[in-house]
C-alpha cells in the first residue's frame, strides 16, 4: 500500500496521509451526458456527505469517480462538479476536485479553489478521463500562519500556502450544479462514486463516517454505502 506522508513538528505528530492505492469496487462505470428534463432556476443543489468532528481537521481524502454530466448552457453559471473540502464556517474554505464547464477546452479538468476571509483562489490543472478514479486530498498544517495543500492521486499541486489564523472544523465530499436543469454527477445506474473517504483529527486518520445530504432529494439523492464509500446520482438520468 503506497502512503505519502508530511511529518508536522508539534503537538499533532502527522497532519497529512494520502493513500494512493486503487480501491476495488466493481467494474469501471461512467454515467453518460443525461438532460434532466428540470426548469432552469439558475439555483444551487448539492447532493454528498460532511463531518463535523468537533476538532481541528488535519486533511481528507476520497477517490472521486471522473463522470460526464449534462449541463445546461443558458445557465448563469453552468458548471458541475464533484470535490472534497474543508470549512470554517463561511470565512475559510479549501476543495479539491474535478469539474465539467462549458467549455469545452476545460472538460473534465481537476481545479483548486481556495477562499480566506475575502481573498478568493481558483487554479485548473490538467485535464481527466471520463470513468477514471482519482484521489483528491487537502491538507492542513498548524504554524505562524496556518497552511494548507492540495493533491492529485499523491502528487502536491498547490501548496503548502498560507491561510493565517483559519483552521478547519468541517469537512464535506460532494456534487454540485448550478441549476436544477443541469444534470447532478451520476445516474440511476452509473452512481458518482466517493470511495476509501477518510478524514484526520485529534492526531489520526479515521474513516469519514459522514452525514449524507442533498438539497433537493425529488431531484438527487445521497447514499452511505460503508463509513467510507458514498454514491450520488440524479433521479432523473437512468444512463
Amino acid at each position: 500500500m503506497g502512503k505519502a506522508i508530511w511529518w508536522h513538528r508539534g503537538t499533532r505528530a502527522m497532519t497529512a496521509l494520502l493513500v494512493a492505492v486503487a480501491a476495488a469496487h466493481g467494474a469501471v462505470q461512467s454515467a453518460a451526458a443525461c438532460v434532466p428534463n428540470r426548469p432552469n432556476d439558475n439555483q444551487t443543489y448539492s447532493a454528498g456527505t460532511w463531518r463535523n468532528p468537533g476538532s481541528t481537521i488535519g486533511g481528507v481524502y476520497s477517490k472521486l469517480r471522473i463522470t460526464n454530466p449534462y449541463l445546461h448552457e443558458d445557465s448563469a453559471n453552468p458548471i458541475s462538479w464533484a470535490v472534497v473540502e474543508f470549512y470554517d464556517g463561511l470565512q475559510f474554505y479549501a476543495r479539491i476536485g474535478y469539474e465539467q464547464p462549458i467549455n469545452f477546452l476545460l472538460k473534465h479538468s481537476t481545479f483548486v479553489e481556495y477562499q480566506t476571509g475575502s481573498t478568493h483562489h481558483a487554479y485548473g490543472f490538467n485535464s481527466e478521463t471520463v470513468g477514471s478514479d482519482i484521489y483528491y486530498t487537502v491538507l492542513w498544517q498548524a504554524g505562524l500562519p496556518n497552511r494548507i495543500s492540495f493533491q492529485r492521486s499523491g502528487s502536491t499541486l498547490i501548496g503548502p500556502v498560507g491561510v493565517g489564523g483559519y483552521s478547519p472544523t468541517g469537512a464535506e465530499v460532494l456534487g454540485e450544479i448550478h441549476t436544477a436543469k443541469s444534470q447532478m454527477p451520476g445516474t440511476t445506474s452509473s452512481h458518482e462514486l466517493f470511495y476509501d473517504t477518510n478524514i484526520y483529527y485529534s492526531g489520526a486518520w479515521r474513516a469519514f463516517d459522514g452525514i449524507t445530504f442533498q438539497t433537493n432529494s425529488t431531484y438527487h439523492l445521497a447514499a452511505k454505502v460503508t463509513t467510507k464509500n458514498y454514491e450520488i446520482y440524479d433521479r432523473n438520468c437512468s444512463t
